[in-house]
C-alpha cells in the first residue's frame, strides 16, 4: 500500500510527521512478516505458544505485553494515523495515550523508542510532548535510560507497571 503524503506536508516539520507516520507503517509490515515467521516456524515445529510465553516476557530484558494485545495496539495506532488525516491532530488531545500506545507497541517487539521518534509520534510539539514524556515517567509508566549506542539520546520503554496497565486495558476492550 502506498500513500503519497507529500502535497500535505510540505515543510521540515510535516517531513518528519510523514518520515513517522513512514516509520510505523515499516515497523507494522515488519511485525506482520516477524508474526507470521512465527507461526509458520510454531507450526511445523509443534510447538504451543504457552511453551514460549516466559521467553517472550523477558526477551530483552523488558517486560512484555501479552501478544494478543499488540495487535490490538498496533490497529489502534493504525486507526489514529487515519484519525489524524482528517482531524487536526491539534483538536484531538490524547499525546500520553500516543505515548503509551507507541511504546507499547515497541515493547511487544522487543524495541526501545529514542525521545525524538516518541516526541513525533505524539502528533503535539515537541515541548507538549517532551512534558508528557515526564509526567508518565514521573508516575512510573515509562521508562527513559541513555543509548548505549549514542551517549547524545536517550531511549525511552514502558516500565513494568505501564505494561500491566496497558495489559489490562486491552483485556478489558478485546472482552465480548
Amino acid at each position: 500500500m502506498h500513500i503519497d503524503y507529500r502535497n500535505e506536508f510540505p515543510d521540515q516539520q510535516s517531513l518528519d510527521i510523514r518520515f513517522a507516520i513512514l516509520a510505523d507503517q515499516v515497523a507494522a509490515i515488519i511485525a506482520q512478516l516477524a508474526e507470521l515467521g512465527m507461526q509458520f516456524t510454531q507450526r511445523k515445529a509443534g510447538i504451543d505458544e504457552a511453551e514460549l510465553r516466559p521467553e517472550l516476557e523477558t526477551a530483552h530484558g523488558r517486560p512484555q505485553p501479552k501478544h494478543g494485545y499488540v495487535k490490538v495496539a498496533e490497529r489502534l495506532y493504525a486507526e489514529r494515523l487515519k484519525r489524524s488525516r482528517h482531524i487536526d491532530t491539534k483538536l484531538l488531545g490524547e499525546p500520553a495515550w500516543n505515548i503509551l500506545l507507541d511504546l507499547y507497541i515497541a515493547n511487544g517487539k522487543g524495541q526501545a523508542l529514542s525521545v525524538t521518534s516518541v516526541t513525533i509520534g505524539s502528533g503535539v510539539p515537541s515541548t507538549t510532548a517532551l512534558r508528557w514524556i515526564t509526567v508518565l515517567e514521573t508516575e512510573g509508566l515509562i521508562t527513559r535510560h541513555p543509548d548505549l549506542n549514542d551517549g547524545r539520546r536517550y531511549l525511552l520503554t514502558l516500565a513494568r507497571k505501564g505494561v500491566e496497565i496497558m495489559d489490562k486495558y486491552f483485556q478489558e476492550i478485546t472482552r465480548a
